[in-house]
């Protein structure tokens, strides 16, 4: 019997602390054969829970995992659960935690006496912040979401056409006080503490080096639900560059909440010559509320959580577009304005 776990513990009486975590290595298959891990007997059941606001692991990876092994074989036994648990960045409320180890423990039990092929899920439950300023929102509430791959989680689009242009060095971003605000393990959260902590908040609305900008009003309720990129159209000089990547939620009254971020090493080497560059974010199931702003940064340096590049460059960008997938069967189209400092 074998079995393939990230993230997963069993339905405890307090279930609110994250599990140990391990990768299993995969091995090929064809489709329609049984391609079991080595000293197995059956393929692997596997279990991926990840986290949609903890930057350590991020979603994108689970989803590329599960993809490859549904790629394999279409019933391969593997589910995939994401929230907002995990690292200090994550609020991890209790309720959620025991609905994912609830959900993780009848896994369990409807395998644990042999593997079988079957259609499996992928679940999804929001990031509800008790700082973002809306006080009608249940903080406990599921809004839970299925879908038989990532993809299925939405239907739709929203695009926001940034304006301007800028220009890096290797240097850009560097203390950039929003890094700090953001980073996965800072602050620490305080042991049998009640509350969750809050969301992180920007306490930089522009920075020098980094380039900022806002979109229009959103003009109606919109659900985030997925990975989404940055597209940019660039051109670089150097042996490498980076570019890194803050998407916020902004509220009528300017307090600006981190829904999601992402990174891109540009190498030449790797075919990266300039053109589009389609930058990969790590995801969210995040409420855009009517009257809010979404708001992009952009730079080469996201410190402490990320090492930044340590080769002389220039990057040039241009043609910013942040297209993020929404549960809602539209396409929907906003501009935006240029803050940067």
């Amino acid at each position: 019997m074998c079995w393939a776990f990230m993230r997963w513990a069993p339905p405890l009486a307090d279930s609110s602390k994250p599990s140990s975590f391990r990768r299993v290595p995969m091995r090929r298959r064809k489709t329609g054969q049984s391609a079991p891990m080595p000293g197995c007997s059956a393929p692997a059941r596997t279990r991926i829970r990840m986290i949609w606001t903890d930057y350590l692991f991020e979603p994108i990876e689970s989803f590329r995992a599960f993809n490859y092994l549904k790629s394999l074989d279409p019933r391969w036994p593997v589910s995939v659960a994401v929230a907002d648990v995990g690292h200090q960045i994550a609020q991890n409320k209790p309720d959620t935690w025991h609905r994912l180890n609830v959900r993780a423990w009848g896994f369990v039990q409807s395998n644990i006496n042999g593997a079988h092929d079957r259609q499996t899920h992928v679940y999804s439950e929001p990031t509800i912040c008790a700082n973002d300023t809306d006080t009608d929102q249940n903080l406990t509430a599921a809004q839970q979401l299925e879908g038989r791959t990532p993809e299925d989680l939405s239907h739709g689009t929203m695009t926001i056409n940034y304006p301007g242009a800028d220009s890096f060095t290797e240097l850009s971003g560097t203390g950039d006080p929003d890094g700090l605000a953001t980073d996965p393990l800072t602050p620490e959260i305080v042991p049998g503490s009640a509350v969750p902590p809050p969301c992180r908040v920007s306490g930089a609305a522009t920075f020098s080096g980094r380039y900022s900008a806002l979109s229009e009003t959103v003009d109606r309720h919109v659900l985030y639900v997925g990975l989404g990129d940055v597209q940019v159209d660039y051109v670089q000089t150097g042996v490498t560059a980076q570019l890194d990547a803050r998407v916020w939620d902004v509220a009528p009254n300017g307090t600006a909440i981190l829904v999601t971020r992402g990174t891109y090493r540009i190498d030449p080497a790797k075919g990266d010559i300039g053109g589009t560059l389609r930058l990969p974010l790590f995801g969210n199931q995040w409420n855009i509320e009517l009257g809010h702003r979404i708001r992009i940064d952009l730079s080469e340096v996201d410190t402490p959580y990320l090492v930044p590049g340590k080769t002389p460059n220039t990057l040039n960008i241009s043609d910013i577009r942040l297209v993020l997938p929404t549960r809602e069967a539209t396409t929907l189209t906003f501009a935006g304005s240029q803050t940067s400092a």
